[in-house]
């Protein structure tokens, strides 16, 4: 038996930050009998980065059943290859999604932490398009004959995210950036501070470089 849920993320980033480090933090539960093995039911997890208004919206409900199931908060599109002709024609009939998120970070069991390199991250907060709120989804995938065998179980499986602060440039640096063909990385410095995320827990790092993983779509 597989499910969906979908939750929004209790995070308020009120400054730009990155995520270098990600986490997942995945329940495990006792088997039916002492014979069996410890399992856990989570199959994978997504982190979506949305635009502003995904807490208030009526277009959509995070936490319905298709919704979430669909991603039906992501925004549609056609691929960049398709002949011109032919995506002029489709491109009326997809459904404008407002507001819309895109993937972020992922897990998918057995596999270990995401661990961005020195001078690479995921940016989030105020001054990005689509990384203001976040929605955490759970795909729940349980063992073969749960509901003879096994007991309920209350699953809080989530992520932790480590992020470290993105210090503003002055205004020398922003003219010295736009002359320049390639961005230079901020340098980041900031206190250590926590925060919940959903199920999850984002915390502050070290002093760091670092730019935006542009080929992911979160490029300012």
């Amino acid at each position: 038996d597989a499910a969906f849920a979908c939750v929004l993320a209790n995070l308020t980033v009120r400054e730009d930050h990155w995520i270098t480090h990600v986490e997942a933090l995945v329940d495990e539960f006792e088997g039916p009998d002492p014979a069996s093995p410890a399992y856990d039911v989570t199959h994978h997890m997504d982190i979506f980065f949305c635009e502003r208004g995904v807490t208030t919206t009526r277009q959509y409900s995070v936490s319905d059943p298709f919704t979430c199931s669909h991603d039906a908060f992501m925004a549609s599109g056609l691929p960049l290859n398709m002949d011109e002709a032919r995506k002029q024609q489709l491109e009326p009939l997809i459904p404008i999604v407002h507001p819309s998120c895109i993937m972020g970070p992922t897990y998918d069991r057995g596999a270990g932490d995401l661990v961005c390199p020195t001078n690479a991250a995921y940016k989030i907060g105020p001054s990005t398009a689509t990384a203001n709120e976040f929605i955490l989804q759970n795909h729940y995938l349980v063992p073969k004959g749960y509901l003879d065998r096994y007991e309920p179980v209350w699953d809080t499986s989530g992520f932790k995210l480590t992020l470290e602060r993105v210090q503003k440039a002055t205004r020398k640096e922003e003219m010295s950036e736009e002359m320049s063909a390639s961005s230079s990385p901020l340098r980041t410095n900031g206190p250590r501070q926590h925060s919940d995320y959903g199920n999850s827990m984002v915390e502050d790092e070290d002093e760091r470089e670092r730019k935006p993983l542009g080929s992911l779509g979160i490029n300012d």
